[in-house]
Parts: structure tokens; sequence; C-alpha cells
């Protein structure tokens, strides 16, 4: 039993990685559409650990963002909180790369959003 668990936990990363950004997102869409927000966040945290080129750096991006939405949704507001400072670790370390990036200053806005939506009596300061 050890040794399958072994065997899947190095096998997973190779296979969540192994396709193209445009695979990536579909399995990503295919998990919303089920409602798989554990296998959802799973990945999340098996592309955490990898250097991912930038078109799945992209994917990964999108899906700490709809993470992130789905524990504000669901009111797991703890859950939330941490996967936001994740999220915004990484969004400087991509802003420090593409500082022309308009799509990163979005992120950048949605993360403000999603900091209010933790903790509404931050709005002042953080708006």
């Amino acid at each position: 039993m050890r040794l399958l668990l072994f065997l899947i936990t190095i096998t997973l990363p190779i296979k969540v990685l192994g396709g193209d950004a445009n695979s990536l997102n579909k399995r990503f869409t295919g998990l919303y559409l089920n409602g798989n927000m554990v296998e959802w966040k799973r990945i999340v945290d098996s592309l955490r650990v990898h250097k991912l080129d930038n078109d799945k750096e992209l994917v990964l991006l999108y899906a700490e963002y709809g993470l992130i939405g789905n524990y504000i949704g669901t009111k797991e507001m703890d859950k939330a909180a941490k996967e936001i400072s994740v999220f915004e670790g990484r969004l400087l370390s991509v802003l420090k790369r593409k500082p022309n990036d308009g799509e990163i200053y979005a992120f950048m806005a949605a993360m403000v959003a999603f900091k209010i939506a933790v903790n509404p009596w931050k709005a002042p300061f953080l708006s």
C-alpha cells in the first residue's frame, strides 16, 4: 500500500505537468463544471512546487484566483486568507518579470477585493 501511495505521489506531478497549458486549462474547466474543488486544490498545490513556463504560470494564476473565489463563496475565510498570501507572493514575483502586463495588474486588483472580502474592516486601508 505504501509503495502504491509513493508511486502515485511521484507520478502525479508528471501527469499534471505533462501536457501543455491548453490541456491544463481544460482540466481545470472540467473540474469547475463538476464542482470538484478538492482535486482543483490538489492540482494547484502540485503546480506550485514546479518551475512553470509563462503559459502554465498564467493558468496557475487563474486557478489560484478561482480557488480563492470558491473559498470566499463558501465562507471558508481561513482557507481563503492562506491562499491570498500565496497568490500575492506569486503575483509580485510575476510582476517583477512582467512590469507592463495588464493581466497581472487585474489580478492585483482582484487580490485587493479578496482581501476586503476576507476582512471587510480593512476596506478603507486597502482601497
